[in-house]
């Protein structure tokens, strides 16, 4: 399981560096849109992942989980990191759940 966080700065990123926008904003923005996206949509989504062959040449395959911030996502988090402030909805977040094949 694995918490993905977008970076810290509010500002959204500028087109033309010399107006300020830094390279880890453009690089946040695809991962704030996901976020955005997914939870208009109140969906998830499920990405199917094909490892590269291994040593007798089966393939590692399985399928990951992308949740936004959600009563799912929150119950998880807090059962698994205690630490976590109790509202973790309130910071956009994606949650992916990675699970291989047997």
């Amino acid at each position: 399981m694995l918490l993905a966080l977008p970076s810290s700065s509010n500002k959204l990123p500028a087109l033309d560096p010399s107006a300020g926008g830094t390279d880890a904003d453009a690089k946040s923005l695809p991962l704030k849109n996901l976020i955005l996206y997914l939870k208009q949509r109140e969906a998830a989504g499920v990405v199917m992942v094909s490892g590269p062959a291994q040593n007798d040449g089966k393939h590692t395959n399985g399928v990951m989980y992308i949740f936004p911030p959600c009563i799912f996502s929150q119950q998880h988090l807090c059962r698994i990191a205690s630490s976590l402030p109790s509202d973790p909805s309130k910071e956009d977040h994606l949650l992916v759940i990675v699970v291989k094949e047997t």
